[in-house]
């Protein structure tokens, strides 16, 4: 559904891109997002693929250089520019900076938060927002915490939360569980923001196979965005 009035970015942990690669270039035909964020690529370092209109960036997995765990597609048509990682030892990331016109430059971040991770993967998450004011992180943070419609929390959920309240930044969930199974619903898909002064909203949507978090940044009266660069998931 195209929107012209935001920008509109998809988070998708793919559990590996081989064999999907048909689907997700439809994918992107069809829904023309301003950006995708990928986790869980499992792509090797000889991995090359390319999508139309789109410039696609991964970076080296922290633990195993010979692999590639997260990844940013973001269209052509946007100004943007992509910053390498700092020294990261606890999550895997991808960083691009893109401009809307009479927007300040935001930071898109893809990020993967292992679950053996241990509390201090927030020190990660400050050396990563560090790098421009305007800041949206959207992946799969291995969370879980009733503030985002998880049936009970889990450390990582915990420390989120408390880092989210400590430093003001803004969590932004869908509002009904992205994961089903046996053990209850949960969600730990979602995304946080920083220096976002625009409403944004999220949903999960049902697309390849696999769930989307949709992030949707809604434009203030006073801005105006790139006429072909928003559409809503």
């Amino acid at each position: 559904m195209i929107n012209n009035t935001g920008v509109v970015v998809y988070s998708w942990n793919a559990n590996g891109l081989f064999g999907k690669i048909a689907e997700l270039r439809e994918f992107l035909d069809r829904n023309s997002p301003d950006l995708v964020l990928l986790q869980e690529t499992h792509m090797s370092g000889l991995d090359r693929y390319y999508f139309a209109n789109y410039t696609f960036y991964s970076n080296p997995r922290r633990t195993h250089f010979k692999r590639r765990d997260t990844g940013i597609l973001i269209k052509n048509s946007i100004p943007h520019h992509y910053l390498p990682n700092p020294l990261l030892h606890h999550v895997e990331a991808t960083m691009v900076v893109a401009n809307f016109h009479t927007l300040a430059p935001i930071n898109f971040i893809s990020i993967y938060v292992p679950p053996s991770a241990t509390v201090e993967f927030t020190l990660d998450i400050e050396k990563l927002v560090s790098y421009n004011a305007a800041t949206f992180i959207a992946g799969d943070f291995n969370p879980k915490h009733r503030h985002w419609n998880c049936i009970k929390a889990n450390k990582l959920g915990n420390q989120l939360y408390s880092f989210a309240q400590n430093t003001k930044m803004n969590i932004l969930a869908p509002e009904t569980p992205i994961r089903f199974d046996p053990r209850g619903s949960t969600t730990i898909g979602i995304a946080i923001t920083r220096h976002l002064n625009y409403a944004s909203t999220v949903s999960s949507e049902n697309e390849l196979s696999s769930v989307f978090l949709t992030a949707q940044k809604h434009r203030r009266q006073s801005e105006t965005l790139p006429q072909s660069n928003s559409v809503e998931r």
